[in-house]
C-alpha cells in the first residue's frame, strides 16, 4: 500500500510539475495593440464639375432644342506617379423629372471641346455626340499624359456647342435630371 501511495504521490507531483495549459488565442491579444485602417485617395479622380443649365422657356407644340447656358467643364486631377495608362471620361445623363412626378426624355447634343493642362491648351478627339437620357454611358474622350508631375487637366465643352433638344407638348413646370461624369483608367491591352 505503501508503495501505491508513493506512486500515486510521484505522478501527482509529475501532474503538477509537467502541467499543460491550454492557451486560447484571444489570451494573446494585446490591449494595447493598435490597427489603423484608412482608404486611400485615389490618384486619379474628377474634381470640380460645372453641371449644365439651359434656362427657361415657355411650353412649345413643337420639339424645341435650347443652347447651355454656360460651358460644360469637366476637371481631371492626375497624381499618379506612372501615367503609361491613358484614362476616359464618360457622360451620362438621365430622364427630366418634374415635381408632378411628369418626366420626359431628351437628347443634349456635344459638338466640340478641349483640354486644357497647366502650360498647353490642346484639342481632345470628341466627336459629334447625340447622348439620349436614360441609362447609356458616352464616352467623351480619351487622354494619355506625357507627363511624370502631378496634372489638373480641365475639358471644357463650349456653350455654344451644347445643345438639349426635348419632345413637344410637356407640361409646365420646373424639369431637373441628374448628370453621371465617370472617370476611369483604360485597361491595358496585354
Amino acid at each position: 500500500m505503501k508503495n501505491k501511495i508513493i506512486i500515486l504521490t510521484i505522478f501527482l507531483f509529475m501532474g503538477c510539475v509537467f502541467h499543460v495549459q491550454l492557451v486560447y488565442a484571444n489570451e494573446f491579444t494585446n490591449n494595447n495593440t493598435t490597427i489603423e485602417v484608412e482608404i486611400k485617395d485615389n490618384e486619379l479622380m474628377l474634381g470640380k464639375v460645372q453641371t449644365l443649365n439651359f434656362g427657361t422657356h415657355r411650353v412649345s407644340s413643337k420639339q424645341s432644342s435650347y443652347q447651355a447656358t454656360q460651358d460644360l467643364t469637366i476637371q481631371i486631377i492626375d497624381k499618379r506617379v506612372t501615367k503609361k495608362t491613358p484614362w476616359q471620361v464618360y457622360y451620362q445623363l438621365s430622364d427630366f423629372y418634374g415635381s408632378d412626378s411628369s418626366s420626359f426624355y431628351a437628347t443634349l447634343h456635344f459638338r466640340s471641346g478641349y483640354l486644357l493642362a497647366k502650360t498647353t491648351k490642346g484639342r481632345v478627339k470628341i466627336r459629334n455626340l447625340k447622348i439620349k437620357t436614360g441609362t447609356d454611358k458616352y464616352e467623351l474622350f480619351e487622354f494619355q499624359s506625357n507627363t511624370s508631375e502631378d496634372s489638373i487637366y480641365e475639358f471644357v465643352i463650349p456653350k455654344q456647342d451644347i445643345y438639349l433638344t426635348i419632345p413637344a407638348d410637356i407640361n409646365a413646370g420646373k424639369y431637373e435630371a441628374v448628370q453621371i461624369i465617370t472617370l476611369q483608367n483604360v485597361p491595358q491591352q496585354n
